[in-house]
């Protein structure tokens, strides 16, 4: 029979997710099987309205149509059954009036047990084609991530990242997205955090800390205690959490799947509100971009790990010396700009350390640290560059008093002792100075900082001293 007859005496509704030609023409194929099994059953006929929806695992994650098929509008409430793995990975729903649940009941077993006996060629292939269409959805997604990792490997902007994400993403899926969220949890300390939020077209970046019991009524809760992915229509959001959606919108339908992010467990929650539900298609891309989100954070951690060892002093925080030497050189300053090198040297060290060993001694070294970064602006930079020794690059100095006065409050913030363990220990530095232009060799501006510091610990030390070039 031709396809084009078919249509002729095909009263039913139908609607399929994947619009390639296969589909279409095996879609036409089984809606007329279970039109011409249909007329056999009494009630099927003479019920006003009835549903027939055929739903594909889709991984782990949860089932989403393939493919419904529909006679008239639902007038009452209705009756839902479902037949599970009519065939391996689909389901089949069933919803009817209630009028004529009853009957239903006696013979939908049957109806089913005919329309697949003599359909299951055409449902296999249906699925056939269907799973090769998921798999080129999870391919576009994986494309797209690789496309937009270079916003975060290039530019290193998170928020850029995800708020484009979002909007191609939306662009391929069937359902636009208007609401996603990153939520990372530490079950040892019962706290959680959203370090990304995109909510009415803006997407926020928050790294504050909540307790975890705050989430124990949200449907993320499930993928907490079970890490299994939770998908719900926008009717079942409705009925089963109402107004306790984790976005704070009503009726959307939403997918929420863990996240393997290497230091912490996480997921992502994705929810659209123009859409019953979410396509095969679209849990294709929703999969197949959070495995891909997963694995580029996963990578950042790794890349930032190296990075901070690499360039920052590991008891400290601040940076190390090579990272110091690095900025001293790359620094582009126009003709007419100054900036200004101090060169820090710790007076009272040498004893704590020997008297109350190294732990006290890195503490101390640790407030240090601390007490030099509360006394400068953001655009300056701090650096451990030795065991006691540090030194700060004063950027921007609009007048040679502009260092004497960073290195008067740097050496005011040393008078008070230091409390470690409740124990108070003498602090106090030296500190030399050179102001330099883009005029001046590196190595002679730190040679210059450092003798300027050893003449203020030669003059009394707890006090500064700049080199002048003519003195």
């Amino acid at each position: 029979m031709l396809l084009a007859e078919i249509d002729k005496k095909l009263p039913l509704d139908y609607q399929l997710s994947f619009q390639t030609k296969e589909c279409f023409d095996l879609s036409r194929l089984i809606v007329f099987g279970l039109n011409s099994v249909y007329t056999n059953y009494k009630s099927l006929r003479s019920s006003p309205f009835w549903k027939i929806t055929f739903t594909k695992k889709i991984e782990d994650i949860g089932y989403a149509s393939i493919l419904k098929v529909t006679k008239g509008d639902a007038t009452e409430n209705s009756h839902i059954q479902r037949f599970q793995e009519v065939i391996p990975d689909v389901d089949l729903i069933v919803e009817v009036c209630e009028s004529v649940k009853v009957q239903f009941e006696h013979f939908g077993e049957r109806f089913i047990e005919e329309f697949i006996s003599t359909y299951s060629g055409e449902l296999y292939s249906l699925k056939y084609y269907t799973d090769a269409q998921v798999q080129r959805g999870k391919y576009l997604a994986s494309q797209l991530l690789l496309e937009l990792s270079s916003i975060i490997l290039e530019e290193g902007v998170m928020d850029t990242f995800l708020s484009t994400l979002v909007t191609r993403l939306g662009d391929m899926m069937d359902a636009s997205i208007c609401s996603m969220t990153i939520v990372k949890w530490c079950t040892e300390n019962d706290t959680f955090e959203m370090p990304a939020v995109y909510e009415q077209g803006k997407m926020s970046l928050g790294q504050d800390k909540f307790p975890l019991v705050a989430l124990k009524s949200r449907p993320i809760y499930r993928v907490i205690l079970n890490k299994k992915p939770f998908v719900m229509s926008k009717d079942e959001n409705r009925r089963l959490i109402s107004t306790v959606n984790i976005h704070g919108l009503q009726e959307a339908a939403t997918a929420i799947l863990p996240m393997d992010l290497g230091d912490k467990n996480g997921a992502i929650s994705i929810s659209t509100n123009v859409a019953e539900s979410f396509s095969c298609w679209d849990l294709a891309l929703i999969s197949s971009s959070a495995a891909a989100m997963a694995t580029i954070y996963r990578q950042n951690i790794m890349q930032s790990k190296i990075y901070q060892q690499a360039n920052y002093d590991q008891l400290t925080g601040i940076a190390n010396r090579a990272y110091f030497k690095r900025h001293l050189a790359s620094m582009d300053m126009k003709d007419g700009e100054k900036a200004s090198l101090l060169y820090i040297d710790l007076d009272k060290f040498k004893q704590v350390n020997d008297n109350y060993g190294h732990d006290v001694g890195d503490k101390y070294l640790k407030y240090v640290a601390k007490r030099i970064v509360a006394q400068l602006r953001d655009t300056d930079l701090p650096a451990r560059i030795g065991g006691d020794e540090f030194a700060v690059v004063v950027n921007d100095i609009n007048s040679p008093d502009d260092s004497l006065r960073v290195a008067q409050r740097i050496v005011n913030a040393f008078n008070s002792p230091i409390d470690i363990d409740g124990l108070d220990h003498d602090a106090g530095v030296s500190i030399g100075i050179y102001d330099f232009d883009n005029t001046h060799d590196i190595s002679l501006v730190i040679l210059k900082a450092d003798k300027a510091m050893y003449l203020a610990k030669s003059a009394g030390r707890g006090r500064f001293i700049k080199y002048e070039d003519n003195g």
